[in-house]
């Protein structure tokens, strides 16, 4: 997981409204050198995932063209915007890439 991908969690409904405020939360922080992906040294028992959001978290957003105004509002109303609603759908229209079988 990266400060990047981090943000796909925002849509998914096995995400507690909880976490998602320390999602939202963590978005504020400035992003420093990314962790190696993976890392078993970054995760430790207490850790959300607000702790892995930080500014940079909205570039894969950005790059997704999800329009992430629904952020301004508490995530427990985000099911009834628009704007988010099309998130979940350009995040469920993704294809998972096993990096482990691709070609250096």
């Amino acid at each position: 997981m990266s400060d990047e991908t981090v943000g796909l969690t925002m849509f998914s409904d096995q995400v507690t409204i909880e976490e998602k405020e320390t999602l939202v939360a963590g978005l504020s922080k400035e992003a420093t050198e990314r962790n190696v992906r993976g890392d078993p040294t970054i995760l430790k028992e207490g850790i959300r995932l607000g702790d892995f959001a930080a500014t940079r978290t909205l570039r894969l957003l950005n790059q997704l063209q999800i329009d992430h105004s629904f952020l301004s509002i508490p995530p427990g109303q985000w099911n009834d915007l628009e704007s988010y609603q099309q998130g979940i759908h350009r995040v469920k229209q993704l294809r998972v890439v096993n990096n482990d079988t691709a070609a250096p």
